[in-house]
């Protein structure tokens, strides 16, 4: 396929997801951007969370981490799944309950403003490197294919690629989100569907594949980093963490028109998602059979095993397909990571009310372009850097940023303790620093463990004792303040 066909499939899907938008934000507002009205239907949030979740990471460089690590990346959705069905049962109702427009609004209700701006830092930090992570690896496909033999920079190419994100998403938000995403989600699911009955045929059939050595789900070594348990726990954590606790993913969840059709959006979706995963995996494993069945070299950087394949050994509906599939994967994760960038900074940072929501809307605006021009420069930065595997990296860096979230959520849910509100973001800090330190010294200590996604969980356990120490300075400060009168679980 040459470069010219590849960028008209690339102008066109552009051009539809902007009629789309453009329907569906008319006669918007900001709530309407940043809460979607609470009327859109549950089913369309559920197939759009597909796509948001799966993303070009999903899409590309899950089925080249087979080469490193068989199917074991499994084990760690198992643990997304369970996270899932936590997220639907306690921390969706209770979102509906207080109709957060942020989820971070529970730290100034729980510990004071100072811990609202925090956790929304830490969310603003997160979300801005894990989009950047994602659309990075799109972004180095499209610039293989298209803009490099064009003759055009990949800075140009980035700009381009954002550009036209911030263009459909500008208006309507998350109104408009809901259902671009949708469609991108099918496109997506469709372009690797098809690729993997294709595999499946050219290599002899499903028992070529599951006698591949590649097909190995469980890791029982207690030294490896995919350890079973270990993998289980951390996905359990990163998923409350990334998606219970996360902007991004919530702000969907609380579109839906009450708390039930928001459980009936998670749980569907947590099925479909495990399965989806799966499908990736085994495509994973087709291709890596597809590649000494055919003599094919395997690239040096397994991320780009799917769109070599393609574009050199596939037929033409294929190529125009995984095409497709890249686009949708690129926008459907970050369009909605734009909105509640713009969102979380309105609400928790700049700490407009409803007055403010309904009536800002060119500031709102300006914000959204700022975060536009902030995703790219990161782009840039992690293209000069970058040495590993795009999976492997999200889920590292999100260790270290989601983890003072994961022991802020804890310690407000679980105990009545009050904690010094002005130190939280000096916690926030202090957490990830100590947890890297821990991480250098556990591998002195055990050179043969290795330390894997479980960072989360000692990040999560160290913002939790530095909150608790809070409580003892403020206490020593005055001593006759009593906890606060707050319990959300029993």
């Amino acid at each position: 396929m040459s470069s010219y066909w590849i960028l008209f499939a690339f102008v066109s899907y552009f051009f539809v997801l902007w009629g789309i938008s453009k329907i569906a934000s008319a006669k918007t507002d900001n709530l309407s951007f940043f809460t979607a009205g609470h009327r859109a239907p549950w089913y369309i949030i559920a197939v759009g969370m597909i796509g948001t979740s799966l993303s070009g990471v999903t899409f590309l460089s899950v089925p080249g981490e087979v080469s490193n690590n068989s199917m074991h990346y499994f084990q760690f959705v198992i643990g997304n799944f369970l996270g899932y069905l936590v997220i639907g049962r306690y921390l969706l109702p209770f979102y509906y309950k207080k109709r957060y427009v942020s989820i971070y609004q529970f730290f100034q209700e729980r510990y004071g403003q100072m811990s609202q701006r925090t956790g929304a830092f830490s969310f603003l930090v997160a979300q801005l490197a894990g989009a950047a992570f994602r659309l990075f690896l799109v972004a180095l496909v499209f610039d293989q294919l298209v803009f490099s033999p064009l003759g055009i920079p990949f800075e140009v190419a980035v700009m381009i690629i954002v550009f036209a994100i911030w263009l459909y998403t500008r208006r309507g938000g998350l109104k408009s989100i809901v259902w671009t995403d949708a469609i991108q989600t099918v496109l997506l699911l469709g372009a690797m569907i098809a690729t993997l009955s294709y595999v499946i045929n050219q290599v002899g059939g499903l028992d070529a594949l599951r006698g591949s050595r590649s097909a190995v789900v469980m890791d029982w070594d207690w030294k490896s980093p995919t350890f079973a348990i270990k993998q289980i726990v951390a996905g359990f954590f990163l998923t409350l963490v990334m998606n219970g606790l996360d902007q991004n993913m919530m702000q969907k969840n609380l579109a839906c028109k009450n708390s039930i059709d928001g459980q009936k959006n998670i749980y569907s979706f947590s099925i479909v998602f495990v399965i989806v995963n799966l499908l990736f995996l085994i495509l994973g494993v087709g291709l890596f059979e597809f590649t000494d069945v055919f003599a094919v070299t395997v690239p040096a950087k397994t991320d780009f095993l799917y769109s070599y394949l393609t574009m050199n050994h596939f037929p033409f509906f294929l190529q125009l397909l995984f095409i497709l599939g890249v686009c949708a994967a690129a926008y459907s994760s970050a369009d909605s990571s734009l909105t509640s960038l713009t969102t979380s900074f309105c609400v928790d940072i700049l700490s407009w009310d409803n007055e403010k929501l309904s009536s800002k809307i060119s500031e709102r605006g300006r914000i959204h372009i700022a975060f536009s021009v902030i995703l790219f420069l990161i782009i840039i930065c992690f293209y000069r850097f970058n040495d590993q595997s795009v999976v492997t990296m999200i889920f590292k860096f999100a260790g270290y940023a989601y983890g003072p979230l994961l022991g802020m959520f804890v310690f407000g849910f679980f105990t009545n303790i009050k904690t010094f509100d002005r130190l939280v973001p000096i916690f926030a800090i202090l957490s990830p620093i100590g947890t890297w330190i821990f991480s250098l010294i556990l591998e002195q200590w055990l050179p043969e463990y290795k330390v894997g996604f479980e960072l989360i969980l000692f990040n999560g356990v160290l913002m939790f004792c530095f909150l608790l120490s809070g409580n003892i300075i403020q206490t020593l400060q005055k001593p006759n303040s009593m906890p606060t009168k707050f319990k959300v679980f029993k």
